[in-house]
């Protein structure tokens, strides 16, 4: 996804895509029980756009804490 932002080729969308199914792969290790507590972390190298709050709504919806680092600048 980062070629998007550094060569002008292929789509913002694969990041999120990738991140949904990760949240969606550690949401069904938690309804499992295989996990009591689930995270996803992003990296955020390049400025893809997420907005600030961008990541709190998804902590509600599915129980898997997931958090933006911002490190592009």
């Amino acid at each position: 996804a980062s070629n998007y932002w550094e060569f002008g080729t292929g789509s913002k969308q694969t990041i999120t895509e990738k991140i949904a199914r990760d949240i969606t792969k550690v949401q069904e290790y938690l309804t499992s029980g295989l996990a009591t507590h689930g995270f996803v972390i992003v990296i955020e190298e390049t400025d893809h756009g997420f907005p600030a709050a961008w990541d709190e709504p998804m902590d509600q919806e599915t129980g898997v804490r997931t958090r933006v680092l911002r490190r592009w600048h």
